[in-house]
This record gives structure tokens, C-alpha cells and sequence, in this order.
């Protein structure tokens, strides 16, 4: 079985979001071989490790307390605490498919030595309606030529909206390319798959619905980091990421602010 650590990264949580969460972990349940991680602060990591141990009480759960409330962070921090050879991140409105994790073990085990496997995700709103499908276009040969499944440079430019989400990244080759950079906001997951690419990592996309992804939510990680930037910064985002793909580590370039 698959070496994986699942990360949660934690704000707060709310009723709803409590509902959502047990959601979540419930669909790990299956999966006694994962590990478990929540990151966030300390009130709120109490509250996941009681779901945790309600709903998937045989999966090994550690609690990384972490006052940054920063998504990226927090991954980051739990990331390259991992011993695990992957990892995963679950966010706690989202949830995996039945049997996601064999789907994944058996593409994995005949296309080894890609540094991220995706998964194709269907797109829930907040009632849980499937609204369309994400992440299929690595299988389109208009945007991938004849490398089906892989994702290459021109297909995450000509697309960038892959979602990274459930996926299955090896926590060395993550480590290696110094994570995800926090600056790039809604272009974070842009920026770090182009730059996987330009240390010739590979990104592989495995053809099985193996994660719920859920849009629309007033409160989620995703509507509260488009809130905090306006449209036109959210454009000089996406067009920065592909010049700081080049580059290792986080410049933390500021919108409106020229380069030094």
C-alpha cells in the first residue's frame, strides 16, 4: 500500500464547517494505511482530533499547532514535517472517493517516478451538485499532445486551473523545490507546478474521479483568498507566477511594487 500522509489545514471551524470536516475524514475511513496531519491553531486542532477519532478512529492522527492561518503555510509546515513518501492535502469541505487510494496505488505502480499524481475531481457546489469535472484536460490531446496524462508547460498555460487538492505529491521532490510560495496567493499551485517542471519534475494525472472539490462556499480558503486581492492583481498574480517559476525559493514580490 501507498506511503501517505493526509494534511488538513485548519482556520477555524464553524457548525458547518464541523459538518464538512466529518465529511472529510469520513473518507479516509477505509484507508487504515494513511496517516493523518492537522495543522492549525490550537482550539481548532481539539475539535478535528475529536472527528478524527470519530470518524476514522484507526488512522494514526497528529496535531501540528500553528497560529498562521495561511493555507500555504501550513502546508508547507506540515509538508516538510512528513515522513511519509507522499502526501496529500484534504480540505476539510472536500472529500475522497471510495477506493481513490487503489485507483491511485495501481497507476501509480505503472507510471512510477513522477513527483505529482492528480486525480480527475469532480466539482460539487456547497449542497454537494456536481457542477463539471476538473483536471480531465491532461487526457486531451489538444492541450497535451501526444504525452497524455502528463502535464506539461504549455498545457497549465494554455490551462491553469488544475486543481491540486487531493492529489498525491512525493514529499522529497516537494521538499527539493522549497514548497509552495505563500506570495503567489491564487497563483500558488500555478506557480509551483511550473516550477516542478522548469527542475524537470513531472506532473502525472491519473484517469479515476478520486476527489470531491467544493466551489461556492462563502467561508472556503479559496473564496477568502480571492476576497483579500482585487481582479487586477489577481491577473498580475498568474503573470508573475510564470517569471517565478525560474527562481527557488519566495521573492515575496508585492503587487504595485517594482522589483529591487
Amino acid at each position: 500500500m501507498l506511503d501517505v500522509t493526509v494534511i488538513v489545514p485548519l482556520k477555524k471551524l464553524s457548525k458547518t464547517e464541523e459538518k464538512y470536516l466529518n465529511r472529510a475524514i469520513g473518507s479516509l475511513s477505509d484507508n487504515k494505511e494513511l496517516n493523518l496531519i492537522f495543522v492549525g491553531p490550537k482550539k481548532v486542532l481539539e475539535k478535528a482530533e475529536t472527528i478524527a477519532k470519530k470518524q476514522a478512529p484507526s488512522i494514526p492522527c497528529e496535531l501540528m499547532e500553528n497560529d498562521e492561518t495561511d493555507i500555504f503555510k501550513q502546508i508547507n509546515k506540515a509538508a516538510f514535517a512528513c515522513s511519509s513518501k507522499f502526501f496529500s492535502v484534504l480540505e476539510l469541505d472536500d472529500a475522497y472517493t471510495s477506493n481513490w487510494l487503489q485507483s491511485a496505488e495501481a497507476f501509480i505502480n505503472n507510471n512510477y517516478g513522477n513527483s505529482v499524481y492528480l486525480l480527475i475531481e469532480e466539482i460539487v457546489n456547497k449542497e454537494g451538485i456536481s457542477q463539471y469535472f476538473a483536471n480531465e484536460m491532461a487526457w486531451n490531446p489538444a492541450y497535451v499532445g501526444d504525452s497524455l496524462g502528463v502535464l506539461t508547460e504549455e498545457a497549465i498555460n494554455a490551462y491553469p486551473n488544475f486543481i491540486f487538492s487531493g492529489a498525491l505529491i512525493n514529499t522529497e521532490d516537494f521538499i527539493t523545490v522549497h514548497g509552495l510560495k505563500p506570495s503567489m496567493k491564487v497563483a500558488a499551485w500555478y506557480e509551483f507546478a511550473l516550477r516542478l517542471i522548469e527542475n524537470k519534475k513531472q506532473i502525472f494525472t491519473i484517469p479515476k474521479i478520486g476527489y470531491l472539490h467544493t466551489v461556492g462556499r462563502e467561508d472556503s480558503y479559496d473564496e477568502n483568498i480571492r476576497k483579500e486581492i482585487s481582479e487586477e492583481e489577481g491577473r498580475w498574480l498568474v503573470e508573475t507566477a510564470v517569471e517565478e517559476s525560474h527562481f527557488i525559493d519566495d521573492r515575496n514580490l508585492k503587487f504595485g511594487k517594482s522589483e529591487e
